[in-house]
């Protein structure tokens, strides 16, 4: 079995015959060459394939970001699938990520600080549960015969956790040579740390990438926003639920979803009102981390490290 470390890099191991993919991920990732950590051949073309991708720092808002803008799209008639990956906090502190999909909320763990096999891999603190995060995410991401055929394709996000999956790369490199549309997260460069699978990907024709900070995230989804309602929803832009034209209404409604998803962000729960917190007690706090400029100390390279 070919094995993808956080760098890109590839190892073989021994594959068993439980681990045998199913077959509709045959068919899905057929034509991906495991043993290539290249994207799409010469002979598969991307042509019409249309990703927008959000970039940027641990705390931005890149998944507040994708949460409004994929709200905004099945507002407008938009079929949306994919999987969102929420923080999981135990008390106060940050334990672990999960997997949610979109549209119908199925949850499974993606990455724990304790309670995993410590053979599992490890990206910083956190040990990388692989076979539970492609059970969820990978079935998000397979063609569905009752997709319509401007499906939006939700995946956030392309990162070092994920990559630990080959089978997640693949299914990645599909969808690129399948010419489709996708609005995802992929991870940053942290600290001069960069991951060749994200560089390569964001190279590729079709793929445009926008970088969110603190500063310009309102301003920036509220652009993002405009730009995919105009080219992706059926009726040009408008929302059925209110809508988010150009003008200060619009801008102003945005921002008023951005605060309640980024309230809902800092309290630890999702936007049906359930807590992620793993046991009783109080609910997580925003643990008042700011971005700076001065070099990053070894546990804070360490946490870049992990998302």
């Amino acid at each position: 079995r070919v094995v993808a470390t956080t760098s890109g890099s590839l190892s073989m191991t021994a594959v068993t015959q439980t681990e045998k993919q199913t077959n509709n991920d045959v068919a899905m990732d057929s034509g991906a060459n495991s043993s290539n950590p290249s994207f799409t051949s010469s002979k598969r073309k991307s042509r019409g394939t249309d990703w927008v991708l959000i970039t940027g720092q641990p705390h931005c808002g890149k998944t507040i970001a994708i949460q409004t803008l994929v709200k905004a799209l099945q507002d407008s008639g938009v079929r949306c699938r994919g999987f969102i990956t929420e923080e999981v906090c135990k008390g106060r502190d940050r334990n672990g990520f999960d997997v949610v999909t979109v549209p119908d909320g199925q949850r499974s763990v993606l990455s724990r600080k304790e309670g995993l096999s410590p053979s599992m891999p490890k990206t910083g603190k956190y040990t990388v549960d692989v076979k539970s995060f492609e059970r969820t995410a990978l079935p998000s991401l397979s063609p569905n015969k009752s997709d319509p055929p401007n499906v939006v394709y939700v995946v956030d996000e392309i990162g070092r956790m994920e990559l630990h999956s080959i089978r997640f790369q693949e299914r990645i490199r599909n969808l690129l040579s399948q010419g489709v549309r996708l609005l995802g997260v992929v991870t940053a460069p942290g600290y001069g740390h960069r991951v060749p699978f994200c560089d390569e990907l964001c190279s590729k024709e079709g793929v445009k990438v926008h970088k969110l900070t603190k500063a310009c995230r309102e301003s920036k989804t509220i652009s993002l926003m405009e730009e995919l309602l105009a080219k992706w929803s059926p009726d040009g832009g408008s929302i059925s639920s209110g809508g988010t034209g150009s003008g200060s209404e619009g801008d102003s409604d945005v921002q008023m979803k951005l605060k309640r998803l980024q309230q809902q962000h800092l309290k630890g729960t999702n936007e049906n009102g359930t807590t992620t917190t793993e046991e009783d007690g109080n609910p997580p706090q925003n643990n008042g981390e700011k971005e700076s400029s001065a070099p990053p100390t070894n546990r804070e390279a360490t946490k870049m490290e992990a998302k």
